[in-house]
């Protein structure tokens, strides 16, 4: 019988293991549950907050038999006791002043913060915004004045705007504050400010430690599978990166490998792929 003990899957979720519009891909349900069966440890590395994630997937708890690196690396998830671990939070006075820049630069662009508890913004929510409030329960949307987010411990700010204006807005907030922010697209229309040195990347050492079995001793080797520039930093420092076949260019060229798109599994060939090369 195939052993898959000390072998650990993280994957991104939009445009890596769900399809489109959060598709779930049955393939890829069946392929990870035969993974855990024989001893494989599954888990999801992505830019959303674990109350986004029951969502999405209302099965998560039982998907994922390891924490989950939740908001790119500000937090993990342990969705089997139902806590953060790890937690990171961006300097109120450093990050409020970025805003207040971002706002005066461009006073159209819509900002949000994700907290602990749940998504904060300023009124009134633009449509750009609607959908991300949408898949937010009710009890957790913050729509509130600047001035009081600061009564909030801030995770990341969410910045949503056209993709040039977002490459723009990031390349004026540089040359104003320098580089004292972890930067990242997540999607064309998403652009997200984390604590500096606060990457999914950052997360995979914590994550060997807490995944280390002593009934199997040896080291812990780590496929991560990503497909946007939010993911580049970890498919670098993962055993080994993965990207799907409808990936970013520039992923493609860090990736140690590139299989199927994500609307055909990609998560399923990468277990065979395992599976084929041990």
């Amino acid at each position: 019988m195939k052993d898959f003990s000390n072998i650990l899957i993280l994957t991104d979720l939009d445009g890596t293991f769900f399809g489109k519009h959060a598709k779930i891909i049955q393939r890829n349900i069946d392929a990870i549950e035969y993974f855990k069966a024989k001893g494989g440890r599954f888990s999801i590395a992505t830019g959303r907050v674990d109350m986004s994630l029951t969502l999405t997937i209302p099965t998560v708890r039982e998907l994922v038999n390891a924490p989950v690196i939740a908001c790119n690396g500000a937090y993990m998830y342990d969705f089997q006791n139902n806590t953060p671990l790890c937690e990171h939070f961006l300097d109120y006075e450093l990050t409020r002043r970025a805003i207040d820049f971002m706002y005066a630069a461009m006073p159209g662009v819509s900002i949000r913060l994700s907290v602990p508890e749940g998504y904060v913004t300023r009124p009134p929510l633009k449509p750009i915004m609607q959908r991300d409030f949408e898949n937010c329960p009710t009890e957790k949307r913050h729509i509130i004045p600047l001035d009081e987010w600061e009564k909030f411990n801030w995770y990341k700010v969410v910045i949503r705007d056209s993709s040039e204006v977002l490459d723009s807005l990031r390349e004026a907030l540089v040359r104003e504050m320098g580089d004292v922010f972890e930067l990242s697209k997540s999607g064309p229309t998403f652009l997200e400010i984390q604590k500096k040195g606060c990457t999914k990347a950052s997360m995979l050492s914590e994550m060997r430690k807490i995944c280390k079995d002593s009934k199997h001793p040896g080291p812990l080797k780590i496929y991560a599978v990503g497909d946007y520039e939010n993911d580049i930093a970890m498919l670098k420092a993962a055993d080994v990166g993965v990207c799907p076949a409808n990936a970013l260019s520039v992923v493609k060229e860090v990736a140690d490998l590139c299989l199927c798109s994500n609307e055909d599994g990609v998560i399923a060939d990468l277990i065979e792929h395992i599976e084929a090369e041990n």
